[in-house]
């Protein structure tokens, strides 16, 4: 098997089986203004073949992260794109920028950070880059992605939450979430 998820909860991952590009999407309600904060924990089976990501689109930016592995050319990197969505036409799979993270199979975090016109990218609790946020949607939802020939996406603990601006972690204050009614992931075709 894979491993419990170094998240905790109670080791429960979404697995999305591999396809031509299945997107989950899960609105939320405009996150208010300050730094928000997109963790998820991927794992890795090291497929060849493989287009695995997590991102946000809202009126802040759009930006998604996580692993381009394409048999064809032989790429395979841990990355992250600006200004749309890798694969669903608004973006080319061009605009994917690599990072010096090796691959390897295995549990992975992947962030994106969003603090006033700035965004963060951090993979593996190293700090990738800082750029100015790009791109904007009227609605604000989370998406994950899948495509490829073989490898699925295997996801666990996928968070978006708000933090005091200038904290680099969620690690000062309140970790708690107050339950409420959310919608579910919604499938799109």
């Amino acid at each position: 098997g894979i491993g419990a998820p170094p998240c905790e909860p109670d080791g429960q991952s979404l697995w999305i089986e591999p396809g031509d590009g299945t997107v989950l999407c899960r609105s939320i309600r405009p996150a208010p203004r300050g730094r928000v904060h997109l963790r998820a924990h991927f794992y890795d089976d090291g497929e060849q073949d493989s287009c695995q990501w997590v991102g946000r689109q809202s009126a802040a930016g759009i930006a998604v992260i996580g692993l381009l592995a394409r048999a064809s050319d032989g790429e395979q990197s841990y990355g992250y794109a600006q200004g749309g969505l890798p694969g669903l036409g608004s973006l080319s799979n061009g605009a994917w920028n690599q990072t010096f993270v090796p691959r390897c199979v295995g549990w992975h975090l992947f962030e994106l950070v969003w603090e006033g016109q700035r965004l963060h990218i951090i993979i593996d609790s190293e700090p990738i880059a800082t750029e100015p946020s790009i791109g904007a949607s009227p609605s604000d939802e989370v998406c994950l992605y899948s495509s490829g020939g073989s490898g699925y996406g295997i996801w666990a603990g996928v968070e978006l939450f708000c933090t005091p601006a200038g904290q680099s972690t969620w690690a000062l204050g309140v970790q708690v979430l107050a339950g409420g009614s959310a919608p579910p992931w919604e499938w799109l075709p």
